[in-house]
């Protein structure tokens, strides 16, 4: 005889086979036990290289019929968030530029054995963005730089170069004040911000002029006699 059952119950169960008996044979009664098990469960994880300052989205997807939990482990943090419709995403914040690695894992429940993956993304460099603008002087003043809305969290410095020779390299302020330039021109400037490991170097091209001093004659006469 063949029982079949839809639905058993997961770990241990028991099973009562009775015959009855006929003029043959005397009735007669066993008991089975038979375990079991928990499905196998299955848990990818998903994640694109991302730009400096952007979060990073975290997909986690299981096998079909999974419910229940995951939990990911990014940069010695844990984050943990309930499955909907067989995918859970998370947005990490605050990575700086470098290769991490996410776990991921599945919890047990009870259907389902846990299960993980893992797998690695990079979080690059993004772009430095700043306003530069330089001060028209004559060859009797300073030239001066007034650098603004530089990207908040731009921890680099910055460098002042002209026709070859550097101006200034230091710290980022406002305003700069680099040495004369004793010859009248036009000039362009290469403002360079640098030195941030979260950011790309970035140049920007400043254009000034350096105008020539209308000079000031005094004349003066004596009074003579005729």
């Amino acid at each position: 005889a063949t029982l079949t059952k839809d639905y058993l119950i997961i770990g241990n169960n028991s099973i009562v086979a009775i015959y009855n008996g006929d003029k043959n044979y005397t009735s007669a009664r066993t008991v089975g036990n038979f375990t079991v098990d928990k499905l196998a469960s299955t848990v990818t994880v998903t994640v694109v290289d991302t730009e400096y300052g952007i979060p990073v989205e975290v997909i986690v997807q299981v096998g079909e019929n999974q419910t229940g939990f995951v939990e990911i482990y990014v940069n010695g943090l844990t984050y943990v968030g309930e499955l909907k419709q067989g995918e859970a995403r998370f947005y990490i914040m605050g990575l700086n530029v470098n290769k991490y690695t996410v776990n991921v894992t599945y919890y047990e429940n009870d259907i389902y054995h846990s299960s993980k993956n893992s797998t690695s993304f990079n979080v690059t460099k993004a772009d430095i963005t700043a306003t530069v603008v330089a001060q028209n002087v004559t060859v009797e003043q300073n030239a001066s730089f007034a650098i603004n809305n530089v990207t908040r969290d731009f921890n680099g410095n910055v460098t002042i170069v002209i026709n070859g020779h550097v101006y200034y390299n230091g710290t980022v302020k406002s305003p700069i004040e680099i040495a004369r330039i004793i010859q009248a021109n036009n000039y362009t400037a290469n403002v360079t911000f640098y030195g941030d490991n979260n950011y790309n170097n970035k140049s920007y091209p400043v254009n000034f002029t350096v105008s020539r001093v209308d000079p000031t004659i005094d004349v003066t006469i004596a009074d003579v006699t005729y």
